[in-house]
Order: structure tokens, then C-alpha cells, then sequence
């Protein structure tokens, strides 16, 4: 065998114990794949919102010749809301004003029969959530000087969140683990370690709801509300 019939050998069989080795590595590798179980972590806790949102627009109703009376009036129905709210105990700076806006009322034969003038929504953000609730849902002394609160809502929010999320992650992975380890143990193997984790979105709900949603859910309309996720967990089996 000359020179270079050996050095085609040598290459020819360092290729073959290449292939060899990279054959049984992608086979190892399939099988230990194999060797897995998949599980859905839950993790869920309760709530209650500590900051609260409401917006409201107050409104009265004036002829076309009474329009300085109709500003006045909403004038006045703003100072005695502020003064209900600052009572109650919110902060100034956390009622945001609006100007004062002027809807036209026609008649059926298109002429203007009178005006609404609006104060244009109040936005009130605080974290005093019962001072506020107690003058929104005791509208009475607007109501009884003639007033008309219109678009009245309230939505409730968290500012927990970000760290209850990073918790609750930690728990979903913890339940997802458990999962596993009692599958497991019914086919007398042990879980070993974790090899992939993805996390589901996050379902902020109404207590006791079944309703979720593909991208998540942010329930506003309950100040106690249930914050969930899920996470789907892959582990090694032994």
C-alpha cells in the first residue's frame, strides 16, 4: 500500500468513527427524550385591589337662554362633589378636572331644544378605595340638587402584581413538579431534572369564575379578584 492509499484509509476511517459517534449520540439523545414526563403546574391566590379608579360626568340640562345658569349650576355640582370627596378623605391630586362641555339637544324638527352641559369626565385615581366608593355609590346629594351623573364607572386595580406574578410563577412550577413526581411514582421511576418550563398567560378573574382567555385576562370590575397562571414543565425521568 503506497503512501497515498494509507492516508485515504486513515481519513476513510476516522469518518466512519465520526458517523459512529455522532449516530450514537442522536440516539442517546432520542431516547433520553423519550424518558420524560410532561406536566401542567397551577398556582392561584386571592386578592383584594388597593387602588380604585372612577370617572364621571356631570351634567345639566338648559334652554338656549339660560346657558349661563346651566355652568353655573354644573360649577356648583363640581365643588360640592370635591368637597364630598375631600372630606371623605381623597387627596386633590388625585381627582383630574376636565373643561366643561356643551352638548346640543335637537327637537325632531332639527331644531335646538335645549343644551347639555357636561363637565366632561372626572378621573379620580387614589388608593383610599373606601373614601371613593363611599361618594360613588352615594351619588344622592348631586341627585338632590337637580344634577345628573351620567357614565358613573369604577374599575379596581392591584398595584401587587408584580411581584405576586413572580411568586405565583415559582408555585406553578412547584405544583407542575409534584404532578410529575406522583406520575412517576405509580411507574416506580424517579423525576429528575427540569428540562424545559414555559409559562401560560396570566387570568386575573371575578372570584369563583371559570372564564379564561387565550391572551389573558385583567378582571377591573371586582375589587376582590383571583390572579392565576399555569406552567407547562418538562422533567427527566430516572
Amino acid at each position: 500500500m503506497n503512501e497515498q492509499q494509507r492516508s485515504s484509509s486513515l481519513i476513510l476511517g476516522a469518518a466512519l468513527v465520526i458517523a459512529a459517534f455522532v449516530f450514537g449520540m442522536f440516539f442517546y439523545l432520542s431516547r433520553a427524550q423519550d424518558r420524560t414526563i410532561r406536566t401542567t403546574g397551577l398556582a392561584t391566590q386571592s386578592i383584594e385591589s388597593d387602588v380604585i379608579k372612577w370617572r364621571i360626568t356631570l351634567t345639566r340640562t338648559a334652554a338656549a337662554s339660560a346657558m349661563r345658569t346651566g355652568y353655573t349650576q354644573v360649577k356648583e355640582d363640581l365643588q360640592s362633589l370635591l368637597h364630598q370627596l375631600e372630606q371623605a378623605g381623597v387627596k386633590r391630586e388625585d381627582i383630574n378636572i376636565q373643561p366643561v362641555n356643551p352638548q346640543a339637544v335637537y327637537s325632531g324638527t332639527g331644531v335646538i331644544s335645549n343644551y347639555q352641559i357636561q363637565q366632561q369626565p372626572l378621573f379620580i385615581a387614589s388608593s383610599n378605595v373606601g373614601a371613593v366608593e363611599t361618594v360613588a355609590l352615594n351619588p344622592a346629594s348631586i341627585v338632590e340638587r337637580g344634577g345628573i351623573l351620567q357614565f358613573s364607572s369604577i374599575e379596581y386595580f392591584s398595584t401587587r402584581l408584580p411581584e405576586l406574578k413572580r411568586a405565583l410563577l415559582g408555585e406553578a412550577t412547584d405544583d407542575a413538579k409534584r404532578r410529575a413526581e406522583g406520575i412517576a411514582q405509580v411507574s416506580g421511576l424517579k423525576v429528575g431534572r427540569l428540562m424545559s418550563a414555559r409559562a401560560g398567560v396570566f387570568q386575573i378573574t371575578e372570584p369563583y369564575s371559570a372564564e379564561v382567555g387565550g391572551m389573558g385576562m385583567y378582571n377591573t370590575s371586582t375589587k376582590k379578584k383571583d390572579v392565576s397562571v399555569t406552567v407547562n414543565a418538562v422533567y427527566e425521568v430516572q
